[in-house]
């Protein structure tokens, strides 16, 4: 058994981080009922800085469930990460928002959100960061008609994730560009990025369909991937997969 952290804040940070460990595995709403405990408990009304990291947490979490519920743990977030002078937790907070207003549909205020993350991810060297944010930047220019800005944004993700040690496999960035490609007509090229993809992603869950004149191949390949020569437009069959760098 693990030994029992002898404050009560360091207990509910111990047990937060073991929430957030076990994502992949737990359902989401246990975990959310968990984190939610946590959150109520009076010691993370006092102590901010813990409830700054609980917030980070439940926002993973909603991620995955109700971005309104993520946005709105976010926005406390990034509360109170500024008034305690947390600048690379609101910095992360910022490009949390970004993605969330990304999915939303609100594409200017996400570029906003997640170029200034970006900026300030290089300035402190967080590499998991800056491939976490040139990543929805690219899904940002992708989404304004931009596929050339988009394709550059996601080589620059995917070159740094492959030149630095330890660092994450970047799903959501070769995901972005074999859907461009594919748009493109390169459709040989962007099904290789997503075999690629689909089998060194520890997402199970994920699926990903592509479609050639609006008539679905089946195929009996992992996690339901179909494809064909020619110009193809990709689908995802699960519209809100988790982000790199948080979930992988």
């Amino acid at each position: 058994s693990r030994p029992i952290p002898p404050d009560e804040a360091t207990r509910l940070l111990h047990e937060a981080v073991l929430i957030r460990s076990d994502l992949e595995r737990e359902p989401l709403d246990a975990a959310a009922h968990r984190i939610a405990a946590l959150l109520s408990h009076p010691t993370s009304a006092t102590d901010r800085k813990l409830r700054l990291h609980l917030l980070c947490v439940q926002g993973d979490l909603e991620f995955q469930r109700d971005l309104d519920a993520a946005e709105a743990s976010w926005n406390e977030a990034l509360e109170i990460a500024a008034a305690i002078g947390a600048g690379d937790w609101e910095s992360r907070a910022k490009g949390e928002l970004g993605t969330i207003a990304f999915l939303k549909g609100e594409l200017r205020e996400s570029l906003t959100l997640v170029g200034q993350a970006f900026l300030a991810a290089g300035a402190s060297g967080d590499v998991a960061a800056q491939i976490r944010y040139q990543t929805a930047l690219g899904e940002g220019f992708a989404e304004f008609g931009r596929p050339n800005d988009a394709i550059r944004l996601f080589n620059k993700a995917l070159v740094l994730a492959r030149n630095t040690p330890g660092a994450y496999f970047p799903f959501t960035a070769h995901v972005g560009k074999a859907r461009l490609l594919a748009l493109d007509g390169d459709g040989k090229e962007g099904h290789r990025l997503l075999e690629t993809s689909m089998c060194r992603s520890s997402l199970p869950r994920a699926q990903v369909v592509i479609f050639s004149n609006c008539r679905p191949k089946k195929s009996s390949q992992a996690n339901g991937m179909a494809c064909n020569s020619g110009p193809a437009r990709l689908a995802f069959k699960s519209c809100r997969l988790p982000v790199d760098g948080l979930k992988n």
